[in-house]
């Protein structure tokens, strides 16, 4: 960079400092008894500072962990709440679809793709047909999420904002909520790992009980003698 400073500084150290500390952490899948390809999408609302652009962020997963996520800003400056959260969810739709047929190779999806949305604004707009007034700044390319919900490819569900996983993706976090989304999300430190590690301490522990034991016993022989 060629004007660093030291708040730049400071965000390099905390980002080295997470790596870290979390370099053994990794996305744990587990067999789940009912197939369900479920997405979460959310956005942040001119979180940039400097050009006022939002930030749009969504993952899919199988009810487990997750295998395919997003973090990206977003081309344009959105003008409303609705605008910005209708744009990161036909964002997401898109990569569904792509999603979907991949998955027709291999299985059979019986129900539509539920993708969980906190706006409810959103899920109005793309059932009803009728014009709003959050909609007049749309580019009509949005529109294509009523085919889809229409056709029955996608289905819009609201979900609670405290649930929403995908706000992981779109903005930092306190300790205790970004702990949480990431167990939702389905990283964790392997369990194989910690086993590797506690066995190492313990067997560490017993050769050192050992050598404690037998220094003690060549010190007693030496006294007798």
């Amino acid at each position: 960079m060629h004007c660093a400073s030291k708040v730049h500084f400071q965000a390099t150290k905390r980002v080295i400092k997470y790596v870290k500390c979390a370099a053994n952490f990794g996305i744990m899948f587990k067999k789940t008894l009912d197939f369900q390809f479920l997405g979460f999408s959310h956005s942040e609302w001119a979180g940039n500072s400097y050009d006022v652009r939002s930030t749009s962020g969504y993952n899919f997963g199988f009810g487990s962990g997750i295998f395919s996520w997003c973090s990206k800003k977003q081309d344009i400056v959105a003008q409303s709440r609705a605008e910005v959260e209708y744009i990161v969810v036909a964002s997401t739709m898109n990569q569904a679809l792509l999603i979907q047929k991949l998955l027709d190779l291999y299985m059979v999806q019986k129900k539509s793709t539920e993708s969980s949305v906190d706006d409810q604004a959103t899920i109005s707009i793309a059932n009803n047909h009728v014009s709003h007034g959050n909609t007049k700044y749309f580019k009509i390319k949005f529109y294509f999420l009523r085919e889809m919900q229409k056709n029955g490819d996608i289905h819009l569900e609201h979900c609670e904002n405290d649930f929403q996983n995908a706000d992981i993706l779109t903005k930092a976090q306190p300790s205790a909520r970004y702990e949480f989304l990431r167990k939702k999300l389905g990283i964790a430190a392997p369990e194989s790992r910690r086993i590797v590690e506690s066995s190492a301490s313990k067997l560490k522990l017993e050769i050192s009980s050992t050598y404690y034991y037998i220094n003690i016993q060549h010190k007693s022989r030496c006294s007798n003698k």
